[in-house]
């Protein structure tokens, strides 16, 4: 049903998100017609994968304009000014939806702009430290939950969330605000305590040293400090009364650790690790 309701496809910012999307679509739907737009389009050409476009560019105007449907997966603050390009670029039936992991502000002033075509906010919880086309992957979506964004869009959204659960992906609706606010527990601040883990670590320590002692426990701790910092920066700036309130609960946890520690409360401190590992377990 999907194959036949999206004939063509638009994907613009085929980066690790955009390019896995297009890379997962071709496999599951070969028949639909994929069209990208990157600014790294002459590199994106040269990569074997490449074969699932029918056309790349780095100009938005050079998409059809009568596309089923659009994925936006360029940098959170490219976002806007992509959805307002493409709304005067296509028909009015083409099907608008972004794919960024900050929601409430880009929502609130889409809803401003009172676009007179269908915009569906998503947002793919799939991804790895590494970024580029390059690192793109046709199995990355599989199992991953795809969240939709409350909106007014109810049969768009029946053939996007049908398309979607085609490629594998477990649908969850969640309202903007809720999404921000469990986005920035569960991947926002993981990345920021990640990356504040290697600045302790490395503060009075060289690189030589830390590289030649550190095992697994730090390697899967820091993982995500690899991750692109344009993207790090976006979201404290478009996602920072979340992020705030998160980062305000895990200093409060840490002090609770390191005032148990101090005071050599051993019990306590081994029931709250307890506590901590079945829930842990039950994930």
């Amino acid at each position: 049903m999907c194959a036949i309701v999206y004939q063509s496809i638009g994907i613009v910012g085929c980066g690790l998100i955009g390019g896995s999307l297009a890379l997962s679509i071709h496999k599951q739907f070969p028949n639909i017609t994929l069209y990208a737009i990157d600014p790294k389009a002459n590199s994106i050409k040269s990569h074997p994968q490449a074969t699932c476009f029918k056309l790349i560019s780095d100009s938005i105007t050079d998409l059809p304009t009568d596309l089923d449907i659009i994925f936006i997966a360029t940098p959170i603050n490219d976002t806007l000014k992509t959805i307002k390009i493409l709304s005067n670029h296509t028909q009015k039936s083409t099907v608008l939806t972004d794919v960024t992991s900050t929601k409430e502000t880009l929502v609130n002033t889409i809803e401003e702009l009172s676009l007179k075509r269908p915009y569906i906010s998503g947002h793919p919880m799939a991804g790895k430290e590494t970024t580029g086309f390059e690192s793109a992957s046709e199995t990355l979506f599989n199992e991953a939950p795809y969240i939709i964004i409350e909106n007014n869009h109810q049969e768009q959204e029946e053939i996007l969330t049908g398309f979607l659960t085609e490629m594998s992906c477990r649908i969850i609706t969640q309202t903007a605000q809720k999404h921000d606010e469990l986005i920035a527990l569960v991947s926002h601040l993981p990345y920021l305590t990640a990356t504040a883990l290697i600045q302790v670590a490395s503060k009075n320590n060289s690189h030589e040293t830390i590289q030649s002692i550190y095992g697994p426990g730090f390697k899967d701790s820091t993982r995500l400090a690899a991750s692109s910092p344009q993207w790090g920066t976006d979201i404290c700036t478009h996602n920072k009364e979340s992020i705030t309130a998160a980062l305000d609960s895990m200093i409060e946890t840490l002090k609770q650790l390191k005032s148990l520690i101090q005071t050599s409360e051993t019990q306590t401190l081994s029931n709250i690790l307890n506590r901590n590992k079945e829930k842990k377990d039950k994930l």
